[in-house]
Order: structure tokens, then C-alpha cells, then sequence
């Protein structure tokens, strides 16, 4: 059987009805997308949206409304991609960036190389900025004391002179009382003057190693607040010499 034209085109229309009554324009394939309106299918071409210059999208522009949000046309310049926002066409599928991010031809994201080696990335109150870290002042008080128990150190002022062969108390052994006063006889260890004609014996002991003039009067050693150190050195440390004094309670850091 043989179908004239006028069949033909009524069949034609017929099936072009069907199709677009369910929703549905297919492209180059016969199985389009259950969820398009939509479907192109190929292998070997692509889908070329209308070229504008900048004068035609303009133009187009000052006839579209908020409505056609989402309109798509190619710049004819650039060949990008370009959007309707409801008030202007702006790229579309390329990124754009502020300083300090950058973005390449192929949409990566970057941030601007820094101009010296540790730079960060910084708010400055209106922008990211590259910038050095801005030095930090601080002050640090640092307590450099033991754990401590007070006690009275003292100091004998009478008994036998000392010998390398005694074992009786000597005068100038300084001892440890837990009172708050020097028994008879002792003296607190505070730094006190005293006079050489009256502690002859002492002085001849102690010397000027704590202080003194040497001439009139001479020093006790003052452990007020100190811990007692062995004079000499061990090895691979300081050399401390016999009455020296040294340390502090604190320590400020400060930059």
C-alpha cells in the first residue's frame, strides 16, 4: 500500500502531537530521559547556544525581566558561557575571583602567591590580603623558685675554732632552727654588719667573702630567701666561688 502526501504529513503531525503532549523532545536518540523535556544525544557534535557580541547582548538585555532568570547565550568575544541574572548577563560557568584568590582558564581556584615566605592570609577588615603575621607583644612574669619550706639559718658565733680533726660544733657552723629567733650564742643569717674587734675569731673565718669592709666590720651571709649553693665546680657546670651571689625569684619574657 502506498501512502499519498497528504497522508504522510498527517501521520508526521500525528506523531510529532503524541510526542509533545507527553513533555518530552528527543534528539538524536528514541529513548530520552524520563525526567527531561529535553534530551540531545551524540557522539560526534555538540550543542552550540546563540553568540552575542556585547552590543546584542545589550540589546536583548533591555527586553528580558526577571523572569527569564536562567537564560543562556555564548559571548561571541570570549566564548563563554553567559547567564541571565534577571538584571544582566554574567558568566555563567566561569568562576571570577577577588584578590587574593585568582581563578585559572580551567575554573581552579587559587590564592595569589605571597611576596615574601611566611606570608598568611589575612582579614584586613575589607578584603583577604596577603600579609606578614603581625608580631605579637607579650609579657611573661616566670617564677623561678623551688618548692620552699622558711626556715632560720644561723650562725655560731662561740665555740671551739675549727679543726680538720674535731667533731664538735665550730664557731661560724651555720645551722637550721625551725624558731623564729637566734638561740644565745647565734646570730641570723641576714647580711648583718658586725664589728671585727668584737668577732675576731669569726672574721678570721669568714673574711670579706660576704661582704664588709675588711677593716672595721665584716658580713654574715645573707640566706634570707636563698637556697644555699656549693661553691666549686662539677663537671660540665658553672664555677661558683664562696659567697657569691646569683639567681633571681622571677623572670619577666617579654617580645
Amino acid at each position: 500500500m502506498t501512502l499519498s502526501f497528504p497522508k504522510l504529513s498527517l501521520l508526521l503531525a500525528a506523531f510529532f502531537f503524541v510526542r509533545t503532549a507527553f513533555g518530552q523532545i528527543a534528539i538524536g536518540t528514541t529513548t530520552p530521559d524520563p525526567g527531561a523535556i529535553l534530551t540531545v544525544a551524540s557522539t560526534t557534535k555538540g550543542v552550540l547556544v546563540p553568540r552575542l557580541t556585547t552590543a546584542q547582548q545589550a540589546t536583548l538585555a533591555a527586553a528580558l525581566t526577571a523572569g527569564e532568570a536562567g537564560m543562556l547565550v555564548t559571548d561571541a568575544t570570549t566564548g563563554h558561557l553567559m547567564g541571565w541574572s534577571g538584571t544582566a548577563f554574567v558568566p555563567a560557568g566561569n568562576l571570577t575571583a577577588v584578590t587574593p584568590l585568582t581563578v585559572s582558564s580551567t575554573n581552579q581556584v587559587s590564592f595569589n602567591a605571597g611576596t615574601m615566605a611566611g606570608d598568611l592570609i589575612t582579614w584586613d577588615g575589607t578584603n583577604w590580603v596577603n600579609m606578614q603575621p603581625a608580631t605579637q607583644h607579650f609579657s611573661i612574669a616566670v617564677d623561678n623558685r623551688q618548692p620552699y619550706i622558711a626556715l632560720n639559718y644561723c650562725i655560731s658565733m662561740f665555740g671551739i675554732f675549727p679543726a680538720r680533726s674535731d667533731s664538735q660544733p665550730f664557731v661560724s657552723q651555720i645551722q637550721l632552727f625551725p624558731f623564729n629567733f637566734a638561740p644565745n650564742g647565734w646570730a641570723l643569717c641576714n647580711g648583718q654588719l658586725l664589728a671585727i674587734s668584737q668577732n675576731t675569731a669569726l672574721f678570721s673565718l669568714l673574711g670579706t667573702n660576704y661582704g664588709g669592709n675588711g677593716t672595721t666590720n665584716f658580713q654574715l651571709p645573707n640566706l634570707q630567701g636563698r637556697v644555699s649553693l656549693d661553691a666549686g665546680n662539677g663537671p660540665g657546670l658553672s664555677n661558683f666561688i664562696q659567697g657569691a651571689n646569683g639567681g633571681t625569684e622571677s623572670s619577666t619574657i617579654a617580645h
